[in-house]
């Protein structure tokens, strides 16, 4: 997991010297390696740089065909790259758009 999401050069570093877009894939590596049936991210895309979202995307889209739930909370608009089945966007605690 750690070569998927680009962090094994880093696996002998202490956790405390990675920026906080390493941090964000290593919490992401961690709820991944069980492979739960549901994934719950809250804001999963903060702080990471556009080569590793493109990562990040591709393997979330992955788990996603692989029959798994993935449930995103996010102020960003990620639609065009997570291809989930819903997106439900939300204004002020109410659904404003459901596709």
């Amino acid at each position: 997991m750690l070569k998927r999401f680009n962090l094994y050069e880093h696996r002998n570093k202490k956790v405390r010297t990675f920026s906080m877009g390493m941090k964000q894939r290593l919490a992401l590596v961690q709820a991944m390696m069980e492979e739960p049936d549901v994934l719950l991210l809250d804001e999963p895309f903060n702080g990471i740089d556009d080569d590793n979202l493109s990562i990040i995307y591709g393997l979330l889209n992955e788990y996603n065909k692989e029959g798994h739930t993935v449930i995103i909370a996010s102020h960003g608009d990620y639609q065009e790259y997570c291809n989930f089945n819903k997106v439900v966007t939300m204004s002020a605690g109410k659904i404003t758009e459901l596709k």
